[in-house]
């Protein structure tokens, strides 16, 4: 994974884990500068690895004739590699691998995607192409026998229309044949499962089927029941945040980050009854240049600000992305 573009442009600093370090505890404001520059070093190198000469890392520590007298705790951080004699710091490159190897994923699911988009467009035109060929109604209309082409012609729609019901049958319900209120519920239980799915790193499917297929996935039925009994979107997030804040760093627990458990019927109205009071939303939104509040009903969980669904899905997107929970975000984004 060498070259600029598979490296990963940033890394997450675990601020916990830095404060409670033994060896950067007693690190001097100095030493510690010198320290996170050769890390900012080491996750910009092709390899994430650092030269093991003294010469070079007190250039790139910029202690340069400090480094003699900071080197002994800094070094303390890395390990030598043994066969190049290259230097690293093990979390760091862990993360880095972690990174590259996330990145590198989802660039091979985009080329996979695109190849299959590809594949059914060249598919359906090498089927369309030969019917236009030999369609008999074509035949007639050349040669001008028009009593055949319209009897051709009706045959040809009578067994369109069936196979286009048939096709629609097979699909599911489209959106288009829902009602407003339906569409608008399947809507709201689809930004419920995307915050649970950016929430825990999951990947749970909103629907079933083929493109254009509308029936809704046995994940998306449990939020469409809860919504159904009145439930509200921003309740169902606040019940996916306290749940993830309880289990999500628990690894018995985190296996039951799903659908088919927190929107249980029975289980359902526990957690419901484990949330805060109901208040206003205190997400931030950009309003004629301005920063105001939501305002919107919210949902507080324990140790939450009070959000309402739209505010709490993007609010957990930025967490996601290594931003700040409450960036405002700009009127109708």
């Amino acid at each position: 994974m060498e070259g600029w573009k598979s490296r990963p442009p940033a890394f997450q600093l675990y601020v916990k884990d830095v404060l409670t370090s033994k060896k950067v505890r007693f690190m001097s404001a100095e030493e510690v500068g010198g320290y996170f520059l050769l890390l900012c070093e080491q996750w910009d190198s092709p390899n994430c690895m650092l030269p093991g000469s003294d010469e070079e890392l007190a250039e790139l520590s910029r202690l340069r004739e400090r480094w003699g007298a900071c080197r002994e705790k800094i070094l303390a951080c890395f390990v030598r590699h043994k066969k190049n004699q290259q230097i690293f710091n093990e979390r760091l490159l862990f993360e880095w691998n972690e990174c590259a190897a996330r990145r590198l994923q989802c660039s091979e699911a985009g080329k996979k995607s695109a190849k299959s988009r590809t594949s059914r467009l060249n598919a359906r035109s090498t089927t369309v192409a030969p019917s236009v060929a030999t369609n008999p109604q074509r035949e007639g209309q050349r040669n001008g026998n028009s009593s055949s082409s319209s009897s051709s012609s009706s045959s040809s729609s009578s067994s369109s229309s069936e196979f286009k019901e048939r096709k629609e049958k097979k699909e599911g319900v489209k959106k288009d044949d829902l009602s407003p209120s339906q569409n608008n519920q399947h809507e709201e239980a689809e930004m419920v499962l995307q915050s649970l799915n950016t929430i825990t790193h999951r990947q749970f499917k909103a629907f079933e089927g083929s493109n254009g297929s509308r029936k809704p996935s046995a994940s998306l039925e449990f939020i469409l029941a809860r919504l159904a009994a009145g439930a509200s979107p921003e309740e169902c997030v606040a019940v996916v945040q306290l749940k993830a804040s309880q289990w999500l760093h628990d690894p018995e627990m985190a296996k039951h980050l799903r659908p088919a458990t927190l929107f249980n019927r029975t289980k359902y109205d526990q957690y419901v009854g484990e949330l805060g009071v109901a208040d206003p939303c205190r997400g931030r939104v950009e309003i004629d240049g301005r920063l105001k509040f939501c305002g919107k009903p919210g949902v507080r969980g324990v140790g939450e600000k009070a959000r309402c669904a739209a505010c709490a899905a993007d609010a957990a997107a930025r967490r996601a992305s290594g931003g700040q929970a409450d960036e405002p975000v700009k009127e109708g984004a």
